[in-house]
């Protein structure tokens, strides 16, 4: 049966960083998992005083590298008890499962993470939006816009949304029960690639 791992105690700081971001933002308002059994608020904050302990142990801190261990620790614990809960609801489903931002135990061969994926959010007119990570791209732009899409450029409205450096961000303000496109553009030290789209979605 499919399943997530919840295990990320061998990953480095940095890249522990980087997972634990992506999980949060997955799981937050993630109607696949409503009751999680560390709510997402205790995570943040448990994150936040994380990383101020890792700045102070840069600075020299040696109580703060000590605490630093011990919220490191805390916090994998948060990931494997909502680790746990998410296979156990999940049952298998491995939509679901993906949706939760944790890494699958086996990656089936036969379903790669598609090029961009647009999920409803529990909250009312909140989609989540996940772009593709490129090796070379350090930051992401994405426009939505009502269908139909008119023809000619000139004519066209998209709405902009703010450059993110992260390659998944929330859009809010998407009319509910709409057919509405995305596109994306994509950075890179090489320059701006894009617009990649368009894409149909609809939120409920």
């Amino acid at each position: 049966m499919n399943t997530i791992k919840y295990s990320y105690s061998k990953l480095a700081q940095g890249t522990f960083l980087e997972k634990l971001g992506f999980i949060i933002f997955s799981c937050t308002d993630n109607v696949n998992f409503p009751t999680l059994v560390v709510t997402v608020a205790l995570i943040i904050a448990k994150k936040e005083a994380y990383e101020e302990q890792l700045d102070k142990s840069k600075a020299g801190d040696h109580q703060a590298t000590t605490l630093a261990r011990k919220y490191r620790k805390e916090l994998e614990l948060m990931l494997k008890k909502n680790g746990i809960y998410i296979n156990f609801t999940a049952d298998g489903d491995i939509t679901k499962l993906i949706s939760s931002g944790y890494d699958l135990a086996k990656i089936p061969v036969r379903t790669p993470r598609p090029e961009i994926e647009i999920l409803p959010s529990s909250q009312r007119g909140v989609a989540k939006v996940i772009i593709q990570k490129g090796e070379k791209d350090v930051a992401y732009q994405v426009e939505t816009h009502a269908d139909p899409i008119p023809p000619l450029p000139a004519d066209q409205r998209w709405q902009r949304q703010p450059m993110c450096t992260r390659h998944y961000q929330s859009i809010s303000g998407i009319p509910v029960d709409t057919n509405m496109w995305l596109r994306y553009y994509t950075v890179s030290p090489d320059g701006e690639i894009g617009p990649k789209g368009p894409f149909k979605f609809k939120i409920l």
